[in-house]
């Protein structure tokens, strides 16, 4: 029954444009002469315009009528939202639902509907209040509360109604949707007639919750970089692991702030094979678990193929023999390389031992830049008496790939001296002539060593005893005679003070960048005293200090320097311990480690590699082997140094396109390398740096890919194939717990297909695409992985929640009602509707403006007209 029409202008105030449109309608009729102004032919044309102005204002301001009218409903679905985010809530549904039934009539029939996942029928449509609260308060089946999809319940409680236009749906819910969109559903149900209230029972919250948000992992090379967002309402510690597989590979204790908080983990993945990554936190304060664990990961498909090219033809046959065990290797000499970049892409990894850019065959760098930079092949490069020459390297191709600038000329130094200024400097030293002190000694080794520094190096000096002082700051040898001056200037104090003058070296080395290497000589003559540390902490302070890629060497003077402390700083350093039992030779001993700080490009001479980056290629290994020597080069900006030398690259590595490309300076044919084949850790080196670099995914085309797109559990993916003649695709859905089952495929065209699933196990699910006939037999794995559903994501946006549930009303042709609204008869079931006119009136205008041509072509007259016309023709006819 129709209630109340209104009318509504979305812009009235363009109803104004009424009075200038009209004028311009007159302004025309009024010029023509009055005795041919009112002709009926000028009426009608005047009427037409005028009327087609108003409509057209009209239409401009937004003209629509709103009818209301009560309609009575007499089929009532109250739809109870009972998943796990309304349980705290659950309580204040009830007396709800008590509510509406206490005010249902005899004109009406209710039931109830309770859904999350899925819906249960709670309670059959019947016209007894009582009889319907029985059976909901003693149903024995619930719904799956995992989830919360709205859409669904309201297409299931739509087939109940015995007729939509009598049928009215009340959704009681806190709004907070997962699967599908209610929105949609609604508009659907409203056009046949359905009436839909809504409810808003906001979600209580949890007081205290920490929740793992999103799980991210980024590649470099064998590096897997998870980036962990978790989300806390208090500020709290919290325990975060991360699991590959079973194996627990790395623990986090945290501290969490209000809000949004991002971790991540540095983790090598190896092996062949897809590495299931479980993230777990363990919060101080917490309410749900659910979502305290997440799932990502990594898939890692390594060729096995690599091309070895011997560029000296040796043999290779230490390296060849050590990879044999585990890969498919193919040994060349220069003169049998592939000639093709496709036949490059049938390894993972090509290793080019001891082979120079000008022995490469024309063109083969194109190749090779291709190989590594479009198709993500891997490329590993070893030094020899033909690798790393600089006029060979200079300018080429070849050496842009690598993460290493070939360099013969030395390196600029900045060189840092730390000296002992302790009372016991003082102390006379034995076999001088004329007698001199410690300090004299010190002070004539450190103006030695400046004079043996080039003059594109820079040098700064402390002085430690009690305190740490800048005698000179980092400053080029521009300044050399100040520098001298500066060192004659130390004076002697009482205090050895190990830690402070080491942190006012980090805070030095940390700003300075001029030369491309950097090390520091530290000259004591005594242990530390006063501080109250330990070898740890001093340890820790030269640890720091090379993470800026510094290195540190010790030097004691005397046997009162504690070996065991400044050993361990030379060796967490980097550099060399150089313990000085005759004094009197200091000066020689500075001189030696100063010009073994600058490098040469050939250093020939045992040393052991330090480890100066946390890498697969070093994964698992503490410690490596004496080398023989290695070819002196300059680490890039953005590559990474693996292995160093006294600021000198000896393994290193970086992503260059698509592809990796490692670097090792040193040579294995067994020569400078003789220890690194017989020792296990170098054994280890030599496996996991080829294993770093080799190509992770096929290099080769596929005819086959998958796309996933997820809605919470729902999955749909989009396979696509290319099909020769006789051939057919098959996809069937793998579950974390390994169980099997076959997709349906629907064609989408001639080479994409669609399959849906759903996720209902935590973990990495499977797709597996087998595409066969013809003769062939190709399959394809892809992955995707489910961790918690959107019901347990506590920091859900209320607002949007809210918003969800109001719009479900306006679309539904109902309103949002309130504990205190009466849910039968009067404003409760009264259902507006807004009609817009604006196709019609449009229809009219256009018919309007047909018929004003037509007035205007035809000439119509009024029977006046017509006689008047007669009586003039007959005056007329007399006349002549």
């Amino acid at each position: 029954m129709l209630n109340a029409m209104s009318i509504q202008f979305d812009n009235g105030w363009l109803l104004f444009l009424l009075v200038p449109a009209i004028g311009l309608a007159l302004i025309p009729y009024f010029r023509v002469p009055k005795q041919h102004r009112n002709t009926l032919n000028r009426v009608l044309s005047l009427s037409i315009h005028c009327v087609i102005l108003l409509l057209a204002v009209l239409m401009l301001a937004g003209l629509s009528f709103t009818f209301t009218q009560v309609s009575v409903k007499k089929d009532v679905i109250i739809l109870v939202d009972a998943s796990d985010s309304t349980e705290t809530t659950k309580e204040e549904m009830d007396e709800f639902i008590d509510s509406i039934l206490s005010e249902v009539d005899s004109r009406h029939r209710v039931g109830i509907v309770t859904f999350g996942g899925d819906c249960v029928y709670s309670a059959e449509m019947s016209k007894d209040p009582k009889e319907v609260k029985k059976q909901y308060s003693e149903q024995k089946q619930t719904p799956v509360g995992d989830a919360t999809d709205i859409s669904s319940a309201l297409l299931y409680a739509r087939g109940l109604l015995s007729s939509p236009k009598d049928g009215r749906i009340i959704l009681l819910s806190d709004g907070r949707q997962t699967d599908n969109n209610a929105v949609a559903t609604v508009r659907a149900l409203s056009s046949d007639g359905v009436r839909v209230d809504t409810v808003y029972f906001p979600s209580s919250g949890y007081a205290e919750e920490a929740q793992i948000s999103d799980v991210e992992v980024q590649m470099s090379g064998s590096n897997a970089d998870v980036i962990v967002t978790v989300e806390s309402t208090v500020v709290q510690r919290a325990t975060i692991q991360l699991y590959d597989g079973d194996e627990l590979a790395a623990e986090h204790y945290e501290s969490l702030g209000v809000g949004e908080n991002v971790f991540s983990f540095i983790h090598s993945v190896l092996d062949s094979k897809v590495h299931v990554l479980r993230v777990v936190i363990a919060p101080e304060r917490d309410t749900l678990e659910k979502n305290n664990e997440h799932y990502a990961y990594v898939c890692v498909n390594v060729s096995n193929k690599i091309l070895l090219v011997d560029g000296s033809n040796s043999g290779a046959s230490d390296l060849y023999g050590l990879l044999g065990d585990d890969y498919d290797v193919t040994k060349v000499t220069l003169s049998n390389l592939p000639s093709t970049v496709p036949a490059l892409c049938e390894y993972g990894e090509i290793i080019l031992m001891n082979v120079a850019n000008a022995d490469l065959p024309n063109g083969f760098d194109d190749m090779l830049t291709e190989y590594v930079e479009e198709h993500g092949g891997g490329l590993y490069t070893v030094g020899g008496d033909k690798a790393y020459m600089q006029n060979d390297m200079e300018n080429t191709k070849f050496q842009e790939l690598l993460p290493v600038n070939a360099d013969t000329s030395a390196k600029t130094l900045g060189l840092l001296l730390m000296i002992d200024s302790s009372g016991s400097m003082n102390e006379i030293v034995s076999g001088t002539t004329p007698a001199k002190t410690r300090m004299e000694l010190a002070i004539e080794a450190a103006v030695a060593s400046v004079n043996e520094l080039k003059a594109t190096d820079y040098v700064g000096v402390i002085s430690f005893n009690a305190s740490a002082n800048v005698v000179m700051e980092m400053s080029s040898l521009d300044r050399k005679d100040t520098i001298i001056n500066r060192i004659r200037s130390i004076k002697t104090s009482t205090g050895t003070y190990y830690y402070k003058a080491l942190e006012l070296a980090r805070n030095m080395m940390e700003g300075f960048s001029s030369t491309e290497l950097k090390h520091i000589i530290f000259l004591t003559d005594g242990e530390p005293a006063g501080e109250g540390f330990g070898i740890d902490e001093f340890v820790g302070q030269v640890d720091r200090i090379a993470r800026n890629n510094v290195t540190l060497s010790t030097i004691a003077l005397g046997p009162s320097v504690p070996t065991d402390i400044v050993k361990a700083m030379a060796e967490h350093g980097g550099g060399r311990f150089e313990p000085v039992t005759q004094e009197s030779k200091l000066i020689d001993v500075m001189i030696k480690e100063t010009t073994t700080a600058a490098g040469q490009y050939l250093n020939e001479g045992e040393f052991r590699p330090t480890i100066t980056a946390h890498a697969p290629a070093v994964s698992g290994i503490t410690e490596l082997p004496e080398l023989g020597g290695f070819y002196g080069a300059r680490i890039k900006e953005g590559a990474t140094m693996i292995l160093g030398y006294q600021g000198n690259p000896i393994y290193a590595e970086w992503s260059k396109g698509n592809g990796r490309v490692g670097s090792f300076m040193c040579d294995l044919e067994g020569a400078w390398s003789a220890k690194l084949f017989s020792d296990s850790s170098g054994v280890k080196f030599v496996m996991n740096s080829v294993a770093s670099v080799i190509s992770k995914k096929e290099i080769t085309n596929q005819t086959v890919s998958v796309e996933f797109s997820k809605e919470n559990r729902a999955v749909q993916a989009v396979i696509r194939a290319v099909l020769e003649d006789g051939e057919s695709v098959t996809a069937k859905l793998i579950s974390p717990s390994g169980s099997t089952s076959e997709l349906k495929l629907g064609k989408l065209s001639a080479a994409r297909f669609a399959a849906a699933f759903k996720m209902s196990e935590h973990g990495v699910y499977t797709v597996c695409v087998a595409k066969s006939g013809g003769g062939t037999q190709e399959e394809y794995y892809a992955y995707t992985s489910f961790s918690y559903s959107k019901e347990y994501d506590v920091f859900a946006d209320d607002d949007e929640c809210f918003s969800i549930m109001e719009r479900i009303s306006l679309e539904g042709n109902g309103s949002m009602l309130f504990p205190a609204d009466k849910i039968f008869g009067g404003q409760s079931e009264t259902t507006a509707e807004t009609a817009d006119p604006t196709m019609v009136l449009l229809i009219i205008c256009a018919v309007l403006f047909l018929l004003d041509i037509v007035v205007r072509k035809f000439k119509i007259k009024l029977p006046s007209e017509r006689r008047e016309e007669r009586r003039a023709k007959t005056s007329e006819a007399d006349e002549n």
